[in-house]
């Protein structure tokens, strides 16, 4: 015989919680794994200088960024729309 089962609703989607390198502020930015206070700083001083980050690639153009760090960060990190 048939048994009738309920049926669950598919769980939510995960909360996106990789940091905006377009709102992150210098603690959370030097929280990250591989950045610190000084490579903190060289981002912001480079997202004022440039304007918003338009890819996680742009990170490439901040001194002492290589692009090892790059991609380690990129599960990490995200930019996102204006």
């Amino acid at each position: 015989p048939l048994l009738w089962r309920a049926v669950r609703p598919p769980p939510p989607p995960p909360a996106d919680t990789r940091l905006d390198l377009n709102a992150a502020t210098q603690a959370e930015l030097g929280a990250l794994p591989g950045i610190g206070p000084s490579r903190a700083e060289a981002i912001l001083r480079l997202r004022a200088l440039r304007g918003r980050f338009q890819a996680v690639d742009d990170l490439r153009e901040v001194p002492g960024l290589d692009a090892g760090t790059v991609d380690r960060l990129r599960p990490l990190v995200k930019v996102e729309a204006p």
